[in-house]
C-alpha cells in the first residue's frame, strides 16, 4: 500500500470591492472581485516552507513529492550545516537525514506558501486581514474601495511517488475551486439586515466511516456551530450523513497546527490494552476519541485531591473531540470550581481550595458549563459493582461516553467493560487519573494505569457513585 503525504497550501488573496449603493449591487461587486481572482490564476509558484524551493513545474521528470524532504531547512538541517566537517561527511549526514524523513513520511504535513497578487500594483496596506477580523460592516454611502484579505487553506493527499512536474497544475485547480467555494459562502451568508459580510474560512474533515478522503467545507468564520444548523442540515443531506451525531461541525474539523490539543495529550490509550482474558465476554467501550488527563499535567500539582477533576477533564475532552461542544481546551481546576459556585453547589471560598469533588459535582459542572445531562448510578459497595454489567453495557452501546466513578477518596474513569451475559462475569476497562508521569504510552500500559480490572479492584467496604454523561441529540 502506497504511503501518502498530506500537502497543505496556505496564502491569502486581497479582494478589491468597488463601492455599491445597495445590497444587490454590493453582492455583484463582491462576485466580480472573486471572479477576477478566479479568472486571473492560471499558474502559481508554490514555495516550500523552510526552504528556498519553488514548485513551479520546472523540476525534472523523476522528482517526486517525497523528494521535497531534501530541501527542508529545519533545525536538524541547520545543525548539520553549521558543523565543520568534510563535504563528503556532510553529504552522508544529509542523506541520513533525508532517509529519516522518508521513514516518517506517513502522516506528514507539507506547507506551501502561496503569495499571489492580482496585478493591481501596490499591496493593500489598509486591507482587513481575515485572521483578525471575521465580519465586515458595509457603509453604502462610502465611496472608498473596500479591500479585505481572504485566507486560502488547501489540504490534499498525494502518494509519495507523485511526480512534482504536474503537481502545480493540480494545486492551482484546487486553489481556484476553493476561491469559488468561498465566493459562494460569502453570497449565502451576506446579511442584508445588518449589512455585514461574513468572511469565509476553510475547515477540513476526515469522515472515516463514510469516506476515506479528506473533505474541505467553507463556513463563515464568525458564525458558531449552533448558528449554522440549517446550513449544516443541507450538507448532511447532500453528503448522505445521518443526523444522529456531529460530523461536520467546526469542532469536528482537523486541527493541523502543531500545538493543537491532540498533540499535547495521549489520545485513546486504551486501544493498545490487551484482552481482559474473559473467554466468553463481549467488550463494549467508549465510542470515539478522548484525551488522558491525570495528576501533575500542565505543570499543576493536584496530587492527593484532583483525581475527580482529571476524570472530568477526560470526559469533557470526549465531548470536545466529538464536536459536541465548541471549545479548544478543557477547563482548569479553578474553572471547574467556579462552575460549582455558579450553579449554587459550593460557596465562593471553595475556589482555589485543594478540595475533592465527587460524581455529583462532576454532573453539575457538565450541566453548568455545557448543558450536558448525566445519569447517576448509586452502588452500595464495591462488591455490588460486579452485578452492573447490563446497565454499563447499555450505556456504552447507546451513549459511548467515559464514566466517572467515585468511591471513598478515589476517582477513576471507566472506559468500557468485558461482560459475559450468560455467566455474569465482568471486567472493567479503567483509566487511572492518579498517574503522575510523562505522556509515555508504553509505561502507562505496562504499569496498569490504563488496563482491565476485575471486580476485586473496587473496595468492598466503600459505596460508589457513577456519573454517566448522556450524549446530546445534536448534529
Amino acid at each position: 500500500m502506497k504511503r501518502v503525504i498530506l500537502v497543505r497550501t496556505c496564502g491569502s488573496l486581497t479582494l478589491n470591492v468597488t463601492p455599491a449603493s445597495s445590497p444587490d449591487k454590493m453582492k455583484k461587486s463582491i462576485n466580480s472581485a472573486f471572479k477576477k481572482w478566479y479568472d486571473t490564476i492560471k499558474k502559481v509558484p508554490f514555495q516550500l516552507i523552510q526552504s528556498d524551493y519553488v514548485l513551479d513545474g520546472s523540476c525534472g521528470p523523476k522528482e517526486t513529492l517525497g523528494s521535497l524532504y531534501k530541501y527542508i531547512k529545519d533545525s536538524d538541517y541547520s545543525e548539520i550545516e553549521g558543523v565543520k566537517m568534510s563535504a563528503a561527511t556532510k553529504a552522508t549526514m544529509f542523506e541520513k537525514l533525508f532517509a529519516k524523513r522518508l521513514a516518517e513520511l506517513s502522516p506528514v504535513q507539507l506547507t506551501f506558501n502561496l503569495d499571489v497578487d492580482d496585478g493591481g500594483g501596490e499591496k493593500t496596506g489598509n486591507s482587513v486581514n481575515v485572521s483578525e477580523t471575521k465580519v465586515l460592516l458595509i457603509d453604502y454611502a462610502s465611496e472608498k474601495e473596500l479591500k479585505f484579505n481572504i485566507n486560502i487553506d488547501l489540504v490534499d493527499e498525494f502518494a509519495e511517488d507523485t511526480g512534482l512536474k504536474g503537481l502545480p497544475k493540480v494545486l492551482t485547480t484546487s486553489l481556484r475551486r476553493q476561491i469559488e467555494e468561498m465566493r459562494a459562502c460569502v453570497q449565502v451568508f451576506f446579511d442584508l439586515d445588518t449589512n455585514k459580510i461574513h468572511l469565509p474560512k476553510a475547515y477540513h474533515f476526515r469522515l472515516k466511516d463514510h469516506s476515506p478522503n479528506l473533505l474541505t467545507l467553507i463556513y463563515p468564520a464568525s458564525l458558531s456551530d449552533s448558528e449554522l444548523i440549517d446550513y449544516r442540515r443541507k450538507l448532511h443531506e447532500k453528503l448522505a450523513l445521518p443526523l444522529d451525531r456531529p460530523y461536520i461541525r467546526k469542532a469536528n474539523s482537523l486541527k493541523l497546527d502543531e500545538n493543537s490539543y491532540k498533540s499535547r495529550y495521549l489520545i485513546n490509550p486504551h486501544v493498545t490494552v490487551p484482552s481482559s482474558g474473559l473467554e466468553s465476554g463481549k467488550v463494549t467501550a467508549v465510542q470515539g476519541n478522548y484525551a488522558y488527563h491525570h495528576y501533575m499535567q500542565d505543570g499543576f500539582n493536584d496530587v492527593g485531591w484532583g483525581c475527580a477533576y482529571r476524570s472530568l477533564q477526560t470526559i469533557i475532552s470526549w465531548f470536545m473531540l466529538q464536536g459536541y461542544i465548541e471549545i479548544d481546551r478543557v477547563p482548569t481546576h479553578k474553572e471547574i470550581q467556579e462552575a460549582l459556585v455558579a450553579c449554587g453547589d459550593k460557596e465562593v471560598n471553595f475556589i482555589g481550595k485543594e478540595k475533592w469533588i465527587g460524581s455529583q459535582e462532576v454532573s453539575y459542572v457538565l450541566s453548568q458549563l455545557y448543558n450536558i445531562s448525566s445519569k447517576i448510578m448509586f452502588v452500595n459497595s464495591g462488591r455490588e459493582l460486579g452485578s452492573k454489567g447490563s446497565e454499563l453495557k447499555h450505556h456504552f452501546e447507546t451513549n459511548g461516553t467515559p464514566i466517572m466513578i467515585g468511591g471513598g477518596v478515589l476517582a477513576h474513569t471507566i472506559l468500557g467493560i468485558d461482560f459475559d451475559e450468560n455467566s455474569g462475569q465482568l471486567n472493567f476497562l479503567v483509566l487511572d487519573p492518579h498517574y503522575t508521569g510523562p505522556e509515555d504510552l508504553s509505561s502507562i500500559i505496562k504499569k496498569g494505569w490504563c488496563n482491565w480490572k476485575s471486580p476485586d479492584f473496587w473496595d468492598p467496604s466503600a459505596f460508589y457513585n457513577l456519573c454517566m454523561p448522556q450524549k446530546p441529540q445534536v448534529f
